[in-house]
């Protein structure tokens, strides 16, 4: 028997996915039509290589009340496409070797990141044109082939004319802690966790339903170490999601009583 995964999973999965990339289209439950357009659209969007797309439409058909036969074929596309989903990391630094953040990205025209903050931006496979606008110093324009599948790759840029860097601070009495407007502790520690809960929800919830589809080939005559493997992942998937919803629950606890 191949092990699906609980409902619970497959619904945070979904509006995990949903939160980062398409909540207007999860305001409403979408209708049947809705979900046959959505699970027809999304296989054209991605034959085409519109990966953004078809995520979209994918997370329109894999969620309730569309049909279980729509979900069954939706939520291991969604799981596909968004581990083909390449993304890029921009950087700027002087020739020293100093970070320079203030820089405006656009990609084929559209403005993408107001200012560099280390984290890594989804784009369809292929050629985009990448325009980098430093608030000092010449815009830079460049040309980047960007694989299917290729997860964090570092797009670097020099800016040449950047502001120098501050003084050295002055040494001088040490300063009494601050108080009243530092964080609790307990909420640093269990919003961290959470995070990180919630990040690995999200792995193991979405290789299980991968390695779901993929039992479906070998069905009724799968080993049953492949059987236990992906239960162990819906597992685990289900308690990180729990110690996340825990992990914030503490860390709100903390934060609303600080005083």
């Amino acid at each position: 028997m191949i092990p699906s995964a609980t409902r619970l999973t497959r619904v945070a999965l979904v509006a995990l996915s949903g939160f980062f990339v398409a909540p207007r289209l999860l305001a409403a439950p979408p209708t049947k039509a809705a979900c046959a357009a959505a699970h027809a659209e999304a296989q054209r969007l991605r034959s085409v290589g519109d990966l953004r797309g078809a995520r979209e439409r994918l997370l329109v058909c894999s969620r309730d009340p569309c049909p279980k036969v729509v979900q069954d074929e939706c939520v291991p596309w969604l799981t596909d496409v968004v581990r083909a989903m390449p993304g890029l990391v921009f950087e700027a630094r002087t020739p020293d070797g100093r970070d320079v953040p203030d820089v405006r990205v656009l990609v084929d025209g559209q403005a993408t990141v107001e200012r560099l903050d280390g984290r890594p931006i989804e784009l369809n496979p292929g050629e985009h044109v990448l325009r980098f606008e430093p608030s000092h110093g010449p815009v830079l324009e460049q040309r980047v082939l960007v694989a299917e599948g290729e997860k964090n790759r570092i797009f670097r840029i020099t800016v040449s004319d950047a502001d120098p860097p501050p003084p050295p601070p002055t040494v001088g009495p040490p300063r009494a802690p601050e108080t009243g407007s530092t964080l609790p502790v307990a909420t640093v520690v269990g919003a961290g966790i959470g995070v990180v809960a919630l990040g690995g929800f999200g792995f193991f919830a979405a290789t299980g339903l991968s390695a779901e589809h993929d039992l479906r080939e070998c069905t009724p005559s799968c080993s049953a170490s492949r059987v236990d493997a992906v239960q162990r992942r819906y597992v685990a998937a289900d308690i990180l999601l729990g110690v996340s919803a825990l992990s914030f629950a503490v860390a709100t606890y903390a934060f609303l009583t600080r005083h």
